[in-house]
């Protein structure tokens, strides 16, 4: 190509479908809304509950949408359960198996210390109790 040759000028923007606009023009005042924040001293942790999981409120410490209490609740139950399918694969307990697929199923499934507490206690009461009046 030379250097005087010209290319023909392109539009500056190419044109939108209405939903295309309209998701345009969200994402243009979603952006407004995020500066408004920032200029006036809010942190990215500080929105509340928006995205980022049911344990999280506005004044608490928020980790990928845990609490410290929730992230506790995850790694012991996690460990337990760990300890419970290991257990069970070495000794052929088939009870322990799938008590430690429900308490990692649980840990997956919630973000909310509250429910993690309770159902990991309640899984480990089932257990206790189908164990002791439930013969295989």
């Amino acid at each position: 190509m030379d250097d005087d040759e010209v290319l023909p000028a392109m539009p500056a923007t190419p044109p939108m479908d209405p939903e295309t606009a309209a998701q345009v023009a969200q994402l243009k005042a979603l952006q407004a809304q995020l500066q408004a924040a920032q200029a006036a001293g809010a942190h990215v942790g500080d929105v509340g509950d928006v995205g980022v999981g049911d344990a999280a409120g506005a004044n608490d410490a928020v980790v990928f949408g845990y609490t410290f209490s929730g992230l506790m609740a995850g790694l012991l139950w996690s460990t337990v359960a760990i300890a419970m399918f290991r257990y069970a694969k070495i000794n052929g307990q088939f009870l322990w198996a799938i008590c430690g697929v429900l308490l990692f199923a649980l840990t997956y499934m919630s973000s909310n210390a509250v429910v993690l507490w309770a159902g990991g206690a309640a899984i480990m009461a089932l257990t206790a109790v189908v164990k002791r009046f439930v013969t295989f």
